[in-house]
């Protein structure tokens, strides 16, 4: 149960790395969000946690360590849950996390929602939803908390 946890954080955290993504600005905060959204999840996949812990806020990045079940193990931080996760995905996991989509974006001021999903045609049994709350700070959105889960790798 704790590698699901911490394969759910793993993908959650990516999904906060997206706001330094490449090309041209973001022309709505939808643009953005998604765009942190995907850029999060290749992140993530890569595994590089301190980065993809950098897109998440305190809060979240607290609700990460918990969420895996390592914060019980003393000093470990949200960038070690993400490098530690890395050692039970498999490479298919890995393309999986990395192919996620953002869907069903919802701005409301500086607060929003978003879920990160497989796309449209996935193998039975294959699928992966995220559902993700957002907060904008100081001008670049970041994940605020993981809502729920369904159909993470490792699990």
């Amino acid at each position: 149960m704790r590698e699901r946890g911490a394969l759910s954080v793993l993908i959650v955290v990516a999904l906060a790395v997206a706001g330094c993504g490449g090309g041209g600005a973001p022309k709505t905060d939808a643009d953005a969000i998604a765009q942190v959204l995907k850029d999060a999840a290749s992140a993530t996949a890569k595994g590089d946690g301190d980065k993809a812990c950098g897109y998440l806020t305190a809060d979240a990045q607290r609700q990460a360590v918990l969420e895996t079940g390592m914060g019980v193990l003393g000093q470990v931080d949200c960038s070690q849950v993400i490098k530690r996760a890395q050692l039970i995905l498999s490479p298919l996991d890995k393309q999986r996390i990395k192919s996620l989509q953002p869907a069903n974006v919802q701005v409301n001021g500086t607060s929003a929602s978003a879920t990160l999903a497989t796309s449209a045609g996935a193998a039975a049994g294959q699928a992966i939803s995220l559902q993700l709350n957002l907060q904008k700070i100081g001008g670049d959105w970041k994940i605020s908390g993981f809502v729920s889960q369904q159909g993470l790798p490792g699990g």
